[in-house]
């Protein structure tokens, strides 16, 4: 009884990770890729893009090459559209530096 229990703990706190997106189905990040991509293949990359801080230091023109153009524009950040299969990781948000206009943040969130 006490190795079932065991067993349907683990199973309870896997599919709870799971729902959590704690285990993320990821790609590595390939621009071209990404910008023939629908939005559901772009949140497979986009933990690899965010890990590898790749768009730090770039400046508008090198996000659009490496990303295209952005879904939607706010002040300072760019806004792409991606499905990473999660509930709270709907969006990637490529957060400029006023002063330099560099990135200076990418996040994964809604």
């Amino acid at each position: 009884m006490k190795r079932f229990v065991q067993i349907l703990l683990v199973i309870l706190i896997s599919a709870f990770l799971l729902a959590c997106g704690m285990f993320h189905n990821t790609d590595k990040f390939d621009s071209e890729k990404w910008k023939k991509s629908d939005i559901r293949m772009r949140g497979k990359m986009v933990y690899d893009l965010q890990d590898s801080r790749l768009l730090i230091g770039k400046n508008e023109q090198e996000v659009v090459d490496l990303l295209g153009k952005e879904d939607f524009l706010s002040p300072n950040i760019k806004i792409y559209v991606i499905d990473t299969n999660t509930f709270s990781d709907n969006f990637l948000f490529v957060r400029f530096d006023e002063s330099v206009r560099k990135v200076s943040l990418i996040d994964i969130g809604d």
